[in-house]
């Protein structure tokens, strides 16, 4: 089930908020940016063996690949993990040719 909630402000920007809910009842709540509208932020909350656990993903730095829009920098936090982890993307190809050889298995 999808749920759209309105806008909120999200770190000095204004964001859409929209809540979606599986059938195991685990939410996950998106923002998207209202000019831009690039998601920013996921918020994931799950339960396993009886314990709710949340994860946060921020994206930001979308650059055009391709002409398809795609973040270069995100930041997951919670969960399983103990401390933040930063990503940055370096490089993105889309629909590239690939030698056959990394496909092979010895």
């Amino acid at each position: 089930m999808k749920k759209y909630i309105g806008i909120e402000d999200l770190d000095g920007k204004k964001v859409n908020k929209i809540i979606i809910t599986d059938s195991d009842k685990n939410e996950t709540t998106q923002y998207f940016d209202v000019t831009t509208n690039y998601l920013v932020r996921t918020i994931a909350t799950s339960e396993a063996l009886g314990q709710k656990s949340t994860q946060t993903m921020d994206m930001s730095d979308y650059k055009d690949i391709s002409g398809v829009k795609f973040p270069h920098s995100i930041k997951v936090s919670g969960g399983a993990m103990p401390f933040a982890l930063d990503m940055k993307i370096v490089a993105l190809m889309i629909n590239s040719d690939l030698p056959d050889q990394l496909f092979k298995i010895n």
